[in-house]
């Protein structure tokens, strides 16, 4: 029996710098994690997936 859970793979997006001023997205298949690349171990702020595809339709995180 396996006591651990599956470590989850955390995304940066192909447009961040080489800083570590970044988000990372995890996305499970029912929600979408986000959290911040330079406190992996800090909190997350977690979403539904119809939550999340409204925020990227919104067009509001656009620089």
């Amino acid at each position: 029996m396996n006591s651990q859970p599956p470590v989850r793979q955390w995304y940066k997006s192909s447009r961040s710098s080489n800083a570590a001023d970044c988000v990372e997205v995890y996305q499970d298949g029912l929600r979408v994690g986000v959290r911040d690349s330079k406190h992996p171990g800090g909190p997350e702020l977690w979403f539904t997936g119809a939550a999340w595809d409204a925020f990227l339709d919104s067009g509001i995180w656009h620089d």
